[in-house]
Formats: C-alpha cells, sequence, structure tokens
C-alpha cells in the first residue's frame, strides 16, 4: 500500500522541480536581456549507445564527458552487484 503512494509522490517531486527550473531560466532571461551574457552550458548523453553532446565551452564539455563515464561505470557496477550470473 505505501508503494502506491510513494510513486506518484516522487512523480510530484520531479515535475516541481522541472517547472521551478524553467520559472528560474525564464526570469533569469528576463532579468539579461541586454547585458552581454557569459553563462557557460554543457550537456552529454548517451541515446542508446549513441553519444551526443553539446556545449558553448570546451573545458566544461570534457568535465560533462568525465561525468556521464563515471556514471556508466558506477550503474554498471550497481547492475552487476545486483543481478549475479
Amino acid at each position: 500500500m505505501a508503494q502506491n503512494t510513494i510513486v506518484p509522490l516522487g512523480m510530484l517531486i520531479v515535475f516541481i522541480g522541472i517547472i521551478i527550473i524553467f520559472v528560474g531560466a525564464f526570469i533569469a532571461a528576463l532579468q539579461q536581456k541586454d547585458a552581454k551574457s557569459s553563462v557557460k552550458y554543457s550537456f552529454f548523453g548517451l541515446f542508446g549507445f549513441i553519444p551526443f553532446g553539446f556545449s558553448n565551452d570546451k573545458r566544461l564539455f570534457y568535465i560533462s564527458i568525465a561525468i556521464t563515464v563515471i556514471l556508466i561505470i558506477m550503474t554498471v557496477f550497481a547492475c552487476t552487484r545486483i543481478i549475479k550470473p
């Protein structure tokens, strides 16, 4: 019975977080209309086995690749401990 309430609660928290991110980005964009922005961003991910990513800073892109590789390694180790052949 507890699982029936935990899953929707988790989904609600994630949804609220996404809304907060969009509202914050919108407010920041409105405040910096005329000012020159120096925001750096980077994203790297995997779509199946195909890597993809984008960035406006080379160093930040390499850091996001490193973080993604570390997370993949952690996921593989966690899965091999849970699922034993």
